[in-house]
């Protein structure tokens, strides 16, 4: 008879297994790195050794921010959480596991993911730079982040009631329910995604709540700063930029 494991770091790549020995994989009593480790298969996400690190810091200051304005919600109240960028889901499933962990049994309502799943769109003139050459250009990731809806709903077979809305912004944004929202990850790259997403959620957000930009400080996606940055100094909003390049605003 063959043993079978449930741990979800068996199999994983070196690379995965050592990401969770960071001493930052413990946030709020909750261990990222297994969270992360245990979405990376479920969502087919391929990471090489300095991704992984990389992306494992960022989840973990997001889980941080999460964390936080959930545990300022009354028990009674389903916590409203959007993510615009979703790819394959990898950071999505660690943002529901997180909420379970403090409300057991939630089974992913109030979760709203919206992707085009057709990969980046157009690049505008923000989201290029100078080659080097002297022409500007436009960052291309090899697999363009295309992706699909039955992928991210396999991935979070566990939170059935998640809500996936498929189209591009900022057009699918009507698609969302007319809610005060509590959490939302911008994590689209683009400038024209990143200043329509944080327009249209900056109105609708409820006290407190608290919207994260994952690429602010991307050299390769220089428009999420510009979208992010004209949007805030139109509001006349402070932001709280972190080292792992996200930026966070907090909504009064």
């Amino acid at each position: 008879m063959v043993e079978t494991s449930n741990d979800p770091l068996d199999g994983l790549p070196r690379a995965e297994q050592a990401a969770i020995q960071l001493p930052e994989s413990l946030v709020d009593g909750f261990d990222v790195g297994r969270a992360f480790a245990a979405s990376v298969q479920p969502t087919g996400t391929t990471l090489s050794r300095e991704q992984v690190f990389k992306r494992l810091l960022k989840i973990g200051q997001l889980v941080k921010l999460l964390r936080g304005r959930i545990r300022h919600l009354g028990v009674d109240l389903t916590p409203m959480i959007a993510e615009t960028g979703v790819w394959r889901g990898l950071s999505a499933r660690v943002i529901a596991l997180a909420v379970a962990d403090v409300r057991p049994g939630w089974t992913g309502a109030g979760l709203h993911l919206v992707d085009s799943f057709e990969g980046l769109g157009a690049p505008s003139t923000e989201d290029t730079v100078d080659d080097g050459t002297g022409e500007r250009r436009a960052f291309s990731h090899a697999t363009n982040f295309e992706s699909s809806p039955d992928v991210v709903r396999s991935a979070l077979s566990d939170f059935p009631e998640t809500s996936i809305h498929t189209g591009w912004i900022p057009e699918i944004l009507a698609d969302l329910p007319d809610r005060k929202w509590d959490f939302v990850h911008l994590d689209t790259d683009h400038y024209i995604p990143v200043r329509d997403s944080l327009a249209y959620f900056l109105d609708r957000m409820a006290p407190g709540g608290v919207i994260v930009n994952d690429d602010y400080g991307s050299n390769f996606f220089p428009g999420a700063r510009i979208g992010w940055d004209e949007v805030r100094a139109r509001h006349g909003l402070a932001h709280e930029v972190f080292e792992t390049g996200q930026a966070a605003i907090t909504v009064d």
